[in-house]
């Protein structure tokens, strides 16, 4: 059985995580919207239906795009760097070549993506050695090319291409464990709903984290000490309400840590 504990490191250390000075550590931040929420818990993932972060059994994904221009040698995206996880929670990385609207599949298996997608121009055709590039089209990443169950989408935010999560889930790796360190989350004007983090263990939700109640306002909730989300596990954050036309926004950080490593920088008492 896994349990969702908390511990706690201070924040100049965070600061040094987002430096990337620390070994074995990694800064983690995802983020949604989700409009017209309605009654039901829905996921924070602008809006994309049929979303999970996690497959039940690992397996190819497949990634098409709304434009002609996002191909090799076209002015759009030309490659994705995804950063996966394989059947094992292990993570691994490949690149795909686009094909513009045609529908292009992963050479490996996956059950799910914890970290974000990099829209790119390989430069030398190799990562790291890339150039970013801004997407033309709506990307697509789909883990059933038959169903064409959406599981992430690519959009143009703020004029970038990055996907810095359309999903506000997060699943952590074999060997890692994630602590939280904060909460944001917004409502529309003259609305109210409530949002809530829910952690899952295989498939089962275990936990829920915490929960905003939010009415005409924008909550940042600093976690001291931060919520600790065990390899394996899901963190997602989901959102309801009562009323009509309600559009949420909601975000967290967190930092990875390799659990070899965890007491290693800082006292975790």
């Amino acid at each position: 059985m896994s349990t969702f504990i908390r511990r706690g490191f201070p924040k100049d250390f965070l600061l040094e995580v987002q430096k990337g000075n620390v070994e074995g550590h990694t800064a983690v931040f995802r983020a949604g919207k989700i409009e017209e929420v309605g009654t039901l818990v829905n996921s924070i993932n602008f809006g994309i239906s049929g979303v999970t972060p996690l497959k039940t059994v690992a397996g190819k994904f497949h990634l098409s795009s709304t434009s002609t221009d996002d191909a090799l040698g076209e002015i759009g995206a030309e490659a994705i760097l995804l950063n996966g996880l394989d059947a094992n929670f292990i993570q691994t990385q490949e690149i795909v070549v686009l094909d513009g609207t045609t529908v292009v599949s992963t050479v490996n298996d996956y059950i799910g993506f914890p970290s974000s997608l990099i829209v790119f121009h390989p430069t030398g055709g190799q990562y790291p050695l890339f150039t970013l590039r801004e997407a033309q089209g709506e990307i697509t990443v789909y883990d059933d090319i038959g169903e064409e169950i959406e599981v992430m989408k690519i959009g143009i935010f703020g004029g970038s291409s990055f996907n810095f999560g359309s999903h506000a889930a997060y699943i952590v790796p074999l060997s890692h464990t994630l602590f939280i360190s904060q909460f944001t989350a917004g409502v529309n004007q003259g609305k109210n709903a409530v949002v809530e983090a829910r952690g899952q263990f295989e498939g089962t939700v275990v936990a829920t984290l915490i929960a905003f109640d939010l009415f005409e306002n924008t909550i940042s909730l600093p976690l001291n000490p931060p919520s600790n989300v065990p390899e394996k596990s899901v963190i997602e954050l989901t959102a309801f309400s009562s009323a009509a036309g309600v559009d949420v926004f909601a975000s967290f950080e967190a930092v990875l840590v390799e659990n070899k490593f965890i007491g290693k920088f800082f006292s975790i008492l």
